[in-house]
This record gives structure tokens, sequence and C-alpha cells, in this order.
């Protein structure tokens, strides 16, 4: 018992009444504790245990309403498990269907994708094997010009190049199994395509036709830079395709082009330009040079002009040229003949004949037959102006005249060859080029510059013999005479013009070597009848060289000549080295006459020797030295010389005493008639280095021991002291 009092005590000890616990304990049962009386100690529990049922049973009242609505919230919740039941039958039945309906989407699925990829293909196969509505549209209905959407190009030619790789592809598809098909898209893409070439033909040959000037050229295609002319260009580049509509309208183009070329070329020799500026060529007629000059400047600059306009059309088609031709003379004669062509009527001015075939027209071809239409008013005018030069005489400017128009010729005759055969022309060996095949402009301007050869050459014949005839009279200071001066002004002139020329030697050699040879028989029978104009080949006449020994020997000649029985050897040659320094002068600054120069050179050293000879003999004459040298000349070889008849001692003493007696007196010639100052001094230093060498002679002969002349006491100056006097 005490144990167990021990224990209570012990936990009665050990309660703590300063816890949270403790003190709300405490305050709840403050709220029904009346006093701390045993009793009320003693009764705590059954208090507490009333507060209990107190409280569970307010608990009950208080929990009545709830359970009230639970017990409605459990019919509710049945009647909802009761839906759900039936929801969960229907979801059962709705995922059997759906199942079913996944099915047959899935099905449908694949179907779809199936009709999706054919129906891709068979828009794949129809995009590469047939033509949208737009680009036929592009093809058949819209105008040619229409651009494209973009603003790249033109719709039509977009649309051409579009069914011609159709085309292609269609034609692939016929080695396939699909040959059926591949037919009937075919004749589908044919009767396309030729309607649209049909188009695109008429269109090219309306505007062709317009381009011969006439009407201003409404389209604009003479401008290469428009855009006209791009369109115009990249319409003949598809009609490539069709050669017999491509060839047609190549024909309508040049013949367009040459006849308004023959228009405006007649308008610039007659009519002038616009407002009258540029004046009329015709009004230069009254100067050969300027006349003829403007006309091939006029028809350079329009062969230049249409070569660069047909070559923005038709630079695809270079070939040689064919279709033109040049025949050798028919008959003897010895001169070349330039035919005008085949087919040529007299009086059309038509070189070349268009071809019958299909082939298209090469661009040499072309552009020959365009500007060919100016051959026959520049030949008429031409053959006018150089058949007046032949037949003209010498006078003054006539010779300078014809070489002039020469050369004038020949550079354009020169240059025109180049332009019209290209690269078939090798300027390096014009053997390659292909001879007899002429076009009519070429054939013109060779015929021109053929008979400026004549004329030219004819003249210089005539001026030739004129100086042979008439031999020039001398100034009495032996002077260069004005006739020989005014010989030699033209002659100056001649070389000036050729070195001013544009022409080189090696490439007038280069077009002589493109005329037929002279002479030549013609087998052709087809070529009689035709107009050919025979020019005896006289080119290496106007060579340089030929022109200065035509002029420059007979100058000589008649010098030489005009001196004979008049003047001494010492006047003829101051003559002669006064006239060849006057020429040497007229042609060193030319380097064509370099030859020439040298040779001229030669030969005023020759009469300078001359000259020397003849007054150093003079003077030797005065001294009194010339019989003595004489004598030593013959008797040299005959033993000792004082034992010769006239080299005795006193003989050489008394020549000797002379010469020193005279030798102060002595006036060397200061040859003032001389013209040039340098062969002044050279013939002065002549003639004192001849007498020294005469007086040397002798002191030689004298102090030799050989000749035993033993007193040599008269020789009162050595040949050194002489040389200084002289």
């Amino acid at each position: 018992m005490s144990a167990v009092l021990d224990q209570k005590l012990k936990k009665a000890l050990e309660l703590r009444t300063d816890t949270p616990v403790m003190l709300e304990a405490l305050d709840s049962i403050g709220e029904f504790w009346e006093s701390n009386t045993l009793e009320a100690r003693r009764n705590l529990r059954q208090e507490l245990e009333h507060q209990n049922v107190a409280l569970a049973r307010q608990f009950i009242s208080a929990f009545a309403p709830l359970e009230e609505r639970l017990e409605k919230v459990g019919g509710v919740v049945d009647a909802l498990e009761a839906s759900c039941g039936t929801m969960a039958t229907r979801v059962s039945q709705a995922e059997q269907a759906m199942q079913e309906f996944t099915k047959r989407a899935n099905e449908l699925t694949e179907k779809r994708k199936e009709v999706q990829q054919h129906a891709e293909e068979v828009s794949a196969f129809l995009s590469q094997y047939s033509m949208s509505d737009e680009e036929v549209e592009a093809l058949l209905t819209l105008p040619i010009e229409t651009p494209s959407a973009d603003g790249q190009g033109i719709r039509f030619f977009h649309a051409l190049g579009r069914l011609r790789e159709v085309r292609d592809e269609c034609c692939r598809l016929v080695g396939s199994k699909h040959q059926s098909a591949a037919f009937e898209l075919l004749e589908v893409l044919s009767q396309q395509q030729e309607k649209a070439y049909d188009r695109v033909y008429e269109w090219v040959q309306q505007r062709a036709n317009a381009m011969d000037g006439s009407s201003g050229d409404p389209f604009g295609i003479m401008d290469i830079d428009d855009s006209a002319h791009r369109v115009f260009r990249e319409a003949l580049t598809a009609l490539r395709a069709r050669p017999g509509f491509f060839r047609h309208c190549q024909e309508c183009v040049a013949s367009a082009r040459r006849t308004g070329l023959v228009q405006r070329f007649i308008a610039a020799l007659t009519i002038g330009g616009p407002g009258g500026t540029p004046r009329p060529i015709e009004l230069q007629a009254h100067d050969p040079v300027r006349y003829l000059g403007d006309m091939l400047a006029w028809m350079h600059q329009a062969l230049a002009s249409e070569r660069d306009f047909l070559a923005s059309l038709f630079a695809d088609d270079d070939r040689a040229p064919g279709a033109l031709s040049v025949t050798p003379p028919s008959g003897g004669g010895g001169g070349v003949r330039y035919s005008e062509g085949e087919g040529v009527e007299e009086g059309d001015g038509e070189g070349v004949e268009l071809l019958e075939d299909s082939t298209p027209r090469s661009l040499s071809d072309l552009l020959s037959f365009v500007v060919e239409g100016m051959a026959r008013p520049l030949r008429v005018r031409a053959t006018g102006v150089i058949e007046a030069k032949l037949s003209e005489g010498t006078g003054t400017g006539s010779l300078v005249l014809s070489y002039r128009l020469y050369h004038l010729v020949a550079f354009y005759h020169f240059t025109v060859v180049k332009v019209l055969r290209g690269r078939h022309v090798d300027q390096q060996n014009w053997a390659a080029a292909p001879k007899g095949s002429f076009t009519s402009l070429e054939a013109t301007l060779g015929s021109c510059r053929l008979l400026a050869v004549e004329a030219f050459s004819g003249q210089l014949q005539r001026y030739a013999e004129q100086l042979g005839r008439a031999a020039p009279t001398f100034p009495l200071d032996l002077s260069t005479s004005a006739t020989i001066s005014e010989h030699l002004k033209r002659l100056t002139e001649l070389l000036q013009i050729h070195t001013d020329s544009f022409l080189s030697d090696e490439e007038r050699r280069s077009l002589a070597a493109l005329d037929p040879v002279s002479g030549q028989q013609s087998e052709d029978v087809e070529n009689e009848g035709k107009e050919v104009i025979d020019v005896p080949v006289k080119e290496d006449e106007c060579g340089i060289e030929a022109i200065l020994a035509t002029i420059l020997e007979p100058l000589l000649t008649t010098c030489r000549q005009s001196a004979e029985g008049r003047l001494d050897a010492g006047d003829t040659a101051t003559l002669m080295i006064n006239a060849a320094h006057t020429m040497h002068g007229a042609v060193e600054s030319f380097q064509t006459a370099a030859d020439w120069s040298r040779d001229l050179t030669a030969e005023m050293q020759t009469w300078l020797g001359v000259l020397v000879s003849h007054e150093a003999e003079r003077l030797l004459g005065e001294c009194g030295l010339t019989s003595l040298l004489q004598t030593m000349e013959v008797m040299k070889v005959h033993g000792t010389a004082s034992e010769q008849p006239g080299l005795d001692a006193a003989s050489v003493e008394r020549a000797m005493l002379d010469f020193y007696s005279t030798i102060f007196a002595l006036a060397v010639p200061s040859f003032e008639r001389l013209a040039p100052l340098e062969v002044r001094e050279a013939a002065r230093k002549g003639v004192a280095e001849r007498i020294a060498n005469a007086h040397q002679s002798v002191y030689n002969l004298v102090k030799d021991p050989a000749n035993k002349y033993g007193d040599s006491s008269f020789l009162q100056h050595t040949p050194e002291q002489v040389r200084m006097l002289l």
C-alpha cells in the first residue's frame, strides 16, 4: 500500500502545473469549479464525467441536422452512382463505336494519301509534258512584246522556251511505256509550236519591213540599245529553230537595211543632214580629195554601223562568205577585171543574189549584201573623179593630187576588205584569203584603186619624160636651180603623203595580193556579159622606191647633162654636189627614203673626190710640181732617180725652190660655191692633203740615199712644216 502511495506521491510531485496544457486544463475546470472544498475535490471526477456527458449530448443535438444532410447526400450519391453506371455503359458502347470509327478513318487516310500521291504524280506529269493555261495564253493570244510579271524578259519567249523543253521531254517519253500519251501530247504541242512560230515570224517580218527608214523606225529596232531591238533580236534567235523562217527574215532585214542605206547615202550626197548640217557631199565636188574622202568616210561609217547592227542580230552566224564572186578577165589585155557578182542586171546596182535554199546567211554575207547598194553610186562618182585625173597632164599639183587619191582609195579599200572578210583575211598571209570572191563594194573600191594607180603612174611617167627632155639651166654660182627645187618640193609632198598614209607598205602589198593575176584567162562562161572594169596592173609604180627612182634619177642625169661641154671638172663637181646636197636634204627626214639618202651621200662623196683632184692638180701646176710628179710616176721603176731625165738634182732643186717660193702666196680655194659647209671643209682639207702628199713624195725621193742626190739643202721645209703651213 505504501508503495502505491509512494508512487502516487512521486507522480504528484513530478506533476508540473506551469505547462501550457496544465494551465489550459485548469482554465477549463475553472468554468464550473465553484469552491475549493474537500467535497468538491472528491466530486471532481464525477463533475468531469457529467461535463463530458453534457458535452456529448450537446454534440449529438448539434450533429442531427448534419446527419440529415449526410443522408440526403447519400441519396444523391446513390443516384449519381446509378447515373455513372448508365454513363459507363454508354461510354463502353461509344468506345466500341469509336474503335470502329478510328479503324475506318485510318483506312480513309491511307486511301487519301494514295489519291494525293496519284494527284501529285499527275500534276508533275502534266507540268513536265504539257503547257499551263498562262503559257498557252502567252503563246497564242497575248501580244509578243508583253513583259513577264517579274519584269525579267518577255512572256512569249519564256513560254516558247518552255514549249521546246516540254516537246523534248515528250520525245524522250515516246521511247517509254507511255507511247500513246506521248504521241497525243506531242500532237497538241506541235500545233501550239507551229502557231507560235507563225506568230513570231509574222511579227518579225512586219518589223523587218519597217527597218528601211522610210517609216521613221516606229518600233525602235534601229537603236541597238533599245528594248524593242532586244525583243526583235530574241525573236530572231527563236526563229533559228525554223531555218526557212529565219532565212527569209534575214533577207527581209538585209533588203530593208540595204534600201534604207542607199536612200541615206543618196541623201548625204545631194541633200545633206537635217537642216542642211552637214552639208551635201556633192558641194565638195570641186575638191577631188575632199569630195572622194567624204564619200568614202561616209561609206566606212555606214559600213561599221551596219556591221554592228547586223552583229547585234545575227552574231552567231559567222562563217566564210559565200555566193560572192570575182572573175578574172576572159580575154587578154594584162589587166584585172572585177565582176560585180552573179545575176547582175545592167544598172541595178545589185551585186549579190539571195540564195534560194533555207541555209541561214552568214553575217559576212548579210553585211556584203546590205552595203553593196552603195557600190553603184559610189563607183559612178569615184570613177568620174579619178578618170578626170587620168585625162589631166602633169601640171603643178596634179601628180600630188593623184597620189593623194590613190592612198585615200587604197586605205578605204583595205579597210572595207578587212571589215567584210573579217577573220578570213590574214593580214600576214593574204594568200590564205579566198581569191576570186569579191563583193560589189570590194570590186568597186578595187577598180577605183587600180584606176587611181593608172592615173598616178601615167602622170608620173609623163613627169619623168618631161624631166628627161628639158635639161635645167644652172645659176652662175652653181647653186641648185629653182626648177630642181620645185621638183624636189613636189617629191617632198609625195613622200609626206606616203608617210602620213594610214596604209603601210605591207598592207598595200597585201591588198595588191588580193587582185587576180594579171593576164589570167577566165574559163567560167557564166561570167560572160557581166559588167567588168579592166585596169592595167601598175601597183608597184605607186611604191615609194619607184617614185624616188623615177624623179631623182632623171634629176641627177639632167644636172650632169647640163654641165657637159659647158663647165670644167671642178665646176661640174660643184654643181653636182650642190644638187645632190639639196636632194639629200629633201629626203633625209623620211625613213622610207633611207636608201636614197645613203646613195645621195655617196654621190656627194664621189663628186667631192673629183673636185679635190681637180683643184689639187691646178694648184700643183701653179707650184711647178706637176711635171716633176708626172716624171716621178713614169721613171720610178728605172733605177736611181737622180740619173733619170727630168729627175736630176738640178731639175728637182729648181722645182722645189719654185714650190717654196710660191707656197706662202698659195691660196687654197675656200669653195664658197659649195652649199654644204661640211663638204667645203672636207674639200679644203682634201686639197691641202694632196699638196702636202705631193711635197712629201718629192722630199722622200731626195732624202732617199739610194737616189744619190747628195746635197739636199734646197729642201727648206719638212713635210710636217708644209702641212702646218697649208
